[in-house]
Order: structure tokens, then sequence, then C-alpha cells
């Protein structure tokens, strides 16, 4: 079993997801008592909820479904199991671990108590291009106006406005569907309509009443409309261009923030490349139009919309700041050509290449959103990078944080950064396959074209096999360990990308 915080990746209703066991716990219901463990089987809201498993006799990636979760009485004590790229995990002693036996060229168990050094792991190759019962998604557009007229946001709709179709409604929409039945049961127009039409900007509420009325739905309405708020001039293209979209995710995941406060919604990047910055503004207008202001000052670009901002924060589901921010699932299963947009301005902000040395890495202080690029690297390019982490980030020399509070004459909060360096060759095609959007960063690649480079030692086509570097006894820190069952194969990918059997 494992403590509540490992991160396992599923997938839900169709999305690529990484939660923690103990969120995948919770999406089940009917809680019985058997065997010293506490059992679930059934799922909460009919969502379909599946594993990602390795078929170990035909070695590759399958869809599973999960029979029961558990939950049991931890233990005093646990193992943690290092790897040699950094990974690392935390068990039970008894637990199954999926070690590789090379000579047979198959995988074993043997309980966490009795893995040794340099015994083999696998990190897979993922695929969710071929998730059995489903396809590729290559999604050219996000449409914004079918987004917001789901259910979910049925308490904004009458804060939408719908602008740019007052000419399609007089053309296409005869008079009585305006109408609507008051509580004597006589016919009226809709309170305002006449003036909504006239002043072009339609509450979403109304829209879709007047789309019931006229047996009509939201494709029907004209693509080229204009999304906005209650009482606000900026306007939000309703078809948002994928690709550009793409790339100001990656530079958001990487160096972009929201702000909120009562009357202000914000999202904000930070740079200095002026390159950058040209690309990020262009990436702007080319997804959402050019129906709001886009303000720099010191390096910092800002945009002022509660549109973008719900997109961001309620619809692909980034996050908001530093700690909580994470890939959208639909990105999982774009094509390679597509991820490259997002990875290549997510490393432009966050990451760095060595002019001596082949070396691309990447730094952030939130964990789960490395283990998402991480994902992506190695289902779309193959790519496995080298984990390590500075544990007292804040506490270095010359640190931004260390000045701003030795000048206030304050303590030093204590900061963990994580990073994924890619050496050698994989730095190599990383340059060549994915690169930098700004060219001071791209352009190192030629100072390392003239070297002879290995290959990566332990690649198979089904994935990485890596050794065991270390392993220790630490103390339990949680009530409760969790685990599940996997149907058929018994196994599940967990933390940074390793396979690891189930109870």
């Amino acid at each position: 079993c494992f403590p509540p915080n490992t991160t396992i990746l599923v997938n839900i209703n169709g999305e690529v997801k990484r939660i923690t066991i103990e969120e995948l716990y919770n999406l089940y219901d009917n809680e019985y008592y058997k065997n010293m463990a506490y059992i679930k089987k059934d799922i909460k809201n009919n969502n379909n909820i599946k594993v990602y498993s390795f078929d170990t006799l035909n070695k590759k990636m399958v869809l599973t479904d999960i029979e029961e979760v558990l939950k049991i009485q931890s233990p005093n004590h646990l193992v943690n199991i290092g790897l040699d790229t950094g990974r690392s995990f935390e068990t039970t002693p008894d637990h199954p671990v999926m070690v590789y036996d090379e000579k047979e060229d198959k995988f074993i168990k043997k309980n966490a108590m009795d893995v040794e050094e340099n015994d083999l792991m696998l990190i897979p190759k993922l695929d969710f291009e071929e998730d059995e019962e489903q396809e590729q998604d290559n999604i050219e557009h996000i449409d914004l106006l079918a987004e917001l007229s789901k259910e979910e946001y049925k308490n904004m709709w009458e804060l939408l406005r719908i602008r740019g179709i007052s000419d399609w409604i007089k053309n296409n929409i005869q008079k009585h569907c305006l109408k609507e039945k008051n509580e004597n049961g006589k016919e009226n127009l809709i309170k305002n309509i006449a003036k909504y039409i006239k002043q072009d900007t339609i509450p979403l509420n109304l829209l879709l009443k007047i789309l019931k009325n006229a047996e009509l739905n939201i494709t029907d309405v004209p693509k080229d409309a204009f999304i906005a708020v209650r009482r606000d001039k900026v306007n939000i293209r309703r078809i948002i261009k994928i690709e550009p979209l793409l790339k100001i995710i990656g530079y958001y995941l990487a160096e972009g923030y929201m702000r909120k406060t009562s009357s202000v919604y914000q999202i904000n990047f930070s740079n200095y490349d002026e390159e950058v910055i040209k690309d990020i503004k262009n990436s702007l207008n080319e997804a959402f139009g050019d129906g709001f202001g886009i303000y720099e000052k010191d390096g910092k670009i800002t945009v002022g919309s509660r549109i973008i901002y719900l997109l961001f924060t309620e619809i692909l589901k980034t996050g908001i700041n530093a700690h909580n921010k994470r890939v959208p699932s639909f990105i999982f299963k774009l094509p390679k050509e597509k991820v490259k947009l997002m990875l290549s301005a997510y490393f432009t902000g966050d990451g760095s290449a060595v002019k001596t040395r082949p070396i691309v890495v990447i730094y952030s202080a939130n964990k789960k959103l490395l283990e998402d690029i991480d994902t992506l690297m190695i289902s779309k390019f193959g790519l496995y990078g080298n984990w390590g982490a500075d544990k007292n980030a804040n506490g270095r020399k010359g640190n931004v944080v260390m000045k701003y509070h030795e000048k206030r004459e304050t303590e030093i909060p204590k900061s963990t950064v994580y990073r994924i360096d890619y050496n050698g060759i994989q730095a190599m095609k990383y340059f060549e396959n994915i690169g930098f959007t700004s060219s001071k960063k791209q352009n190192i690649y030629e100072l390392h074209t003239h070297k002879n480079f290995k290959a990566k030692k332990g690649l198979k086509e089904y994935g990485y096999i890596v050794k065991v570097r270390n392993k220790s006894i630490i103390k339990a820190e949680d009530e409760f360990v969790y685990s599940l069952n996997a149907k058929k194969y018994h196994n599940v990918v967990i933390n940074s990308n390793i396979q690891m059997h189930n109870c």
C-alpha cells in the first residue's frame, strides 16, 4: 500500500489525470470493513475511472478497470525506494514491487523489503493516443460558447454576454421565439430582449431560452460571435484557436499567475526576453482576438479579462499560482506536433540550456506540475529525464527571496525546488524535436552539434529500465495507507511515472 499523497495516473471519463491515491479512494462510495481493510467498489456520480497498467506479456500499456480501492491502518514504518534517475516512491514493507529480470527478459514480484540496489524497475512508454476504446484528440479549436453553455456554469449565464449575433437573430429567429409566458399564461416579449438585440449584447441565459424556443442549439449560433461579461468592454472570440492557446498555456504554467479582486480579473506573465514578450502578445491576439488591452511594464505582461480568467481557472483548470498549476487534461491526448508548442513555451519560461555541456533543465516548486511535464515528455517524445531537488532553494546565497527577507529582518521560509535534467543525446533530441521559443536558448544547440553522443542505456521500445539506487526505512507520517486492485494486470503508474504492482 502507499501513503495518501502518492500520485497515480488515471483516466476519468476519457480524461488523463494525475491524482493522489487518497483522492482516488474518495471518488468511490459505500465503504465497508473486511479483513482489516476499508474497501469501496462503487464509483460515485457514474464516473468511468480506469488506470494505466502494463501488460507484461505483450509489453505494452493498457487501460484497466479498477475492481476495488482500499484504505488500511498504516504500519509504523514504510520503505522508501530511490531509482538512479532521482525518481522515488514509498510503500509498505510487504508491498509487491514490479522488478525486471534482465536474464529472463520478464517482470517479477519482490516485496519492498527484499528489493536490493541495482534491481531494475520500469518507467513505461506511455501512449495516450492509443487508449483502448478512445481515439486520439486532434482538436483545432475550443468553442468557448459551447463550454460556457454547460450546466456547470449555469450560475454565470445571466452575467455572460454574447455579442455580434443581433443580425443573425433578426434574420433567423421568428418573433414568437422571442416571447415567454408570464404567470397568467400570457405570452410577452422576453424582458428587455429588444434592448439587448439593439445593443448587440445578449445575456447567455436569454440566448439559450431563445434557442430552445426556436428548436435550435449552440452550434447554430454564428462562429464569429464574441463572449463578454455584463458591463465589460472586453470581447473574447467564441472560437479559440488551439495552437496559439497551447503556447499561452505553456508560458502561463512557467511564469504566469492569476490575480482576482472584487473588480479585477487578470492573467499575468513575467519575462524579460523581448522576443518572448512579442511571442506572448502575438499568441494572445491570435487566440482571443484584439478585443482587449495588453499591458506591458518591466518584464510583466497583464491582460484584464474575466472570460480568460474563467477559461484558465474553471474550464482548463490550469491553477492560479505556482503551487497549484497543472497541465490541462486535454493536452495529454493531443498529437505531439501540438504538444511541442506548449512544451517549447514552458521550457522557455521555466527551463534553461547549458553552454558548456549538452544539458536542458527545467525547475519548479510544483512537483505535480513537473510530473505532468515528465509524462508528456515520455509519452510524446520518448525523453526520460533525471529528477533532482534543492530542499533549501531560498537559502542559497544571492537568492531573491533571501535578499527580500534579510532586508526586512524576517525569517527566510524554506522552499524545495524540483528539477528535471535532460543530458547528452536526450538534450539534443529536445533541441531537435521541441526546442525553445527564445532564439538565445535555442542557439545553444549549435555549440554541441559537433559532439558524439552515446545512446541512453536501458531504453526499450516499451519504456526505460532503470536501476534501484537506494532503499531506506522511514517513519510513517499518516494514519492510513491506500491501494487498489487493477483488474487482470494488477499494476499502476505512480509518482514520476514508475510502474508498480498494486496490493
